[in-house]
């Protein structure tokens, strides 16, 4: 991503950050100049190390997605596809495979209640990732039935995403991190892996049955007067739509990937906004240069 100096990537910057298009802190790059002792102790437990260098990136999407998430509480709660999300969590760590100690990282996990029950949307944010299309492989170890905490099949399945990812081209890292985190998320019917969840994250879970488990890829969508950019992110769009027809043709999952873009979160969102100059930060920072359809 550093070496791609593209139109909207400087854009982004105006002149604010360093070579490599970050800003000096990442407290530069959220809202407010401010985040709270809660939320950086979960960015800090997660395994990415995010505040000590990538959230400082202008076109970080982790901040992308604090930026957007961080004001939800019960007090300021956000009304969404009928669901009134009241809680959020970020860098929630899922166990994917029972041979690996290496967990997988969910951006942001809003907590909500829908007919009663428990609704848990786990969310995996993409601001301008896809502009890379470097290679991003399944390893072997998925590929092994039995590193599964759930038989399902999902060695076979990773077969077919590793073998479409790598002859498609594109930005398959999406593709890949989608997969895993499908399976970390079914891996919490398994009794080892949930009490590990339970362990490693201020989110519990004390029955996965008692609870509605969603998974959405948030991708920013740029303005199209931005060719390069407008191009690989269509481009990306085409290859998450076959993934998601892919794993829909596999009944017996209940959990189904879905995406929606920062554009239909912001015309969403906008209008629940009370604090008016976030709305005018989100704007000028993000939505200045996004598809406004």
């Amino acid at each position: 991503m550093a070496n791609l100096k593209l139109a909207l990537r400087s854009a982004f910057e105006q002149g604010k950050v360093d070579g490599k298009g970050y800003l000096p802190s990442f407290l530069d790059n959220v809202y407010g100049h401010n985040m709270t002792a809660l939320h950086q102790a979960m960015f800090n437990h997660g395994s990415g190390s995010e505040l000590e260098n990538k959230a400082a990136a202008v076109h970080s999407s982790s901040m992308l997605s604090y930026n957007f998430f961080s004001w939800i509480d019960e007090q300021h709660p956000f009304e969404w596809n009928g669901i009134s999300y009241t809680k959020v969590y970020f860098e929630v760590q899922l166990r994917t495979l029972s041979c690996r100690s290496n967990p997988a990282n969910m951006d942001v996990v809003l907590e909500g209640e829908q007919f009663g029950k428990r609704v848990l949307l786990f969310i995996e944010s993409k601001f301008l990732e896809y502009m890379s299309h470097g290679k991003a492989e399944l390893s072997q170890s998925y590929l092994v039935p039995n590193h599964y905490y759930v038989d399902r099949s999902w060695n076979s399945v990773a077969y077919e995403v590793r073998v479409y990812g790598h002859q498609s081209g594109r930005y398959n890292e999406g593709i890949k991190q989608s997969f895993c985190h499908l399976a970390a998320l079914d891996a919490l019917h398994n009794e080892k892996a949930l009490a590990w969840f339970n362990k490693n994250n201020i989110l519990q879970i004390d029955n996965i049955d008692d609870v509605d488990i969603r998974f959405m890829n948030a991708i920013f969508c740029p303005h199209p007067g931005y060719k390069k950019e407008y191009e690989a992110y269509t481009d990306y769009m085409e290859l998450y739509e076959w993934f998601m027809r892919f794993i829909a043709s596999v009944a017996e999952w209940s959990v189904q990937p879905e995406w929606f873009s920062y554009t239909d979160l912001w015309n969403a969102m906008r209008f629940q906004l009370k604090d008016s100059n976030r709305i005018d930060y989100l704007q000028k920072k993000y939505m200045d240069f996004a598809s406004h359809m």
